[in-house]
């Protein structure tokens, strides 16, 4: 196996930019595994930039009513397997019940564990109708959130310009139609 200079060189900077890591995994002895005590130090690291990150989940969580709609699903997942275990010869057990729950509310539907009565088949087509709903509302969420955040930096664009209004001369014909298009939506 030929390794390119490439190769090598980028396996070298990895290297030399993470020497804890590498002191980590060495097997010979106590003292080394206890470098993995610096790991903690890049967790705190990550957890500094984990709430940049999680804004935007939370914003689309919030976004018509889908947080709502996941508690509501995440209820059912746990109440829906009690009957079930009661009614249905199939379903021995409450874990098996709940895997039932989450692979009906989730649209997946294997097939290895399936309602056969009637009032069973009945709760497994309003778990199949809460999954529909949560695909729906998820889909909506993050297009109402992409649609938000597109028109906010259009707003932003376009109060930038009007800031600089004083180098108007130096303003684009592009500039103008969207500068007009504004206007003319903020005085409908």
């Amino acid at each position: 196996m030929i390794i390119s200079s490439a190769s090598l060189q980028q396996k070298w900077q990895f290297v030399k930019s993470h020497p804890l890591e590498l002191v980590a995994i060495i097997p010979l002895d106590a003292i080394y595994q206890a470098a993995r005590f610096f790991m903690f130090f890049r967790m705190l690291k990550l957890w500094g930039i984990l709430p940049r990150f999680l804004k935007p989940v939370y914003v689309v969580l919030k976004t018509n009513g889908l947080e709502k709609l996941l508690i509501f699903a995440v209820i059912l997942i746990f109440l829906v397997p009690i009957p079930m275990i009661l009614i249905e010869p199939q379903i021995v057990t409450y874990t098996d019940a709940i895997w039932w729950a989450i692979v009906t509310i989730t649209t997946v539907g294997y097939g290895d564990i399936y309602p056969e009565t009637g009032v069973g088949r009945l709760l497994a087509a309003i778990l199949m109708f809460v999954g529909i709903g949560i695909i729906g509302t998820f889909t909506s969420a993050i297009s109402t959130y992409f649609a938000s955040s597109r028109h906010a930096l259009e707003e932003d664009h376009v109060l930038d310009i009007v800031n600089s209004i004083k180098k108007i001369d130096k303003l684009t014909e592009e500039d103008h139609q969207l500068i007009q298009a504004y206007l003319k939506k903020k005085m409908e």
